[in-house]
């Protein structure tokens, strides 16, 4: 069904869609992203930071999960988009609440106060201030590259949201990794686990393993040092299938 400037609906199941466009998609770093952030049943705030169609929040609702998600963008474009999908879909009322803001300057978002969220996360621009060639688009370069904001405003941000314990997740390319985590341990968010990304197991070149193109990290608000690295999770195995069924009935 085509809607307004190229939008048109994906389905997530169980009743939940939203609204996507060229310039407010999702791929799969996302889906793994909310895959690892998802909220458990005692977890009942959350906030995506850079929310983009929502699809992080909107997957949270097609797993079943039935609390507060904030869903914050800079962008009033993927707002309004985010808020007609919202308002078509039942099951998100009261639940997903577009929030049109600037992460560096975020306060209480939809009234809910700082500092007690349980799960905050964020796909965000993954071009370092400097790197890489800055796209024609606006809105594309904004979530591409580290023009509004770096990873040091994105930790902080999830620093003043989450309550003490509470969690941040956060996918990046590897070559970012350091900065990430020298960002989130400077903001009092002490990173607690990774994971590394890989497509295959076992490549036609006879390498053991093919180099990872995304890490997965989750942090803890005031948590303890001590950092666990997880096996590597393999785009084309039966685990990553079971994440992405969801979308691909």
């Amino acid at each position: 069904m085509s809607v307004l400037n190229g939008e048109h609906i994906e389905y997530l199941g169980e009743g939940v869609s939203l609204n996507v466009s060229p310039r407010h998609t999702f791929g799969t770093d996302a889906l793994l992203l909310a895959d690892i952030a998802m909220p458990s049943r005692r977890e009942k705030t959350a906030c995506d930071l850079g929310t983009g169609c929502g699809i992080i929040p909107f997957r949270w609702l097609a797993a079943g999960w039935r609390g507060r998600a904030c869903a914050v963008d800079i962008s009033a474009e993927a707002i309004e988009m985010l808020t007609r999908s919202v308002e078509a879909c039942p099951a998100a009322k009261d639940v997903i609440i577009p929030v049109n803001a600037d992460l560096r300057t975020l306060r209480n978002p939809a009234g809910i106060p700082s500092g007690s969220f349980d799960v905050v996360c964020m796909n965000p621009p993954y071009v370092r201030s400097g790197g890489g060639i800055l796209s024609g688009d606006g809105e594309a370069a904004t979530a591409r590259h580290e023009t509004q904001c770096d990873l040091y405003d994105v930790s902080r941000a999830a620093a003043s949201l989450l309550r003490s314990g509470g969690r941040f997740c956060v996918c990046l390319r590897p070559d970012r990794l350091t900065d990430a985590l020298c960002a989130m341990r400077e903001c009092r968010v002490e990173p607690k686990t990774l994971r590394f990304a890989v497509q295959r197991k076992d490549p036609e070149s006879g390498k053991d393993r093919e180099v990872p193109w995304l890490v997965l990290i989750e942090g803890r608000r005031d948590g303890r040092p001590g950092l666990t690295v997880q096996g590597d999770l393999y785009i084309e195995s039966a685990e990553a299938e079971k994440i992405f069924s969801f979308y691909r009935k």
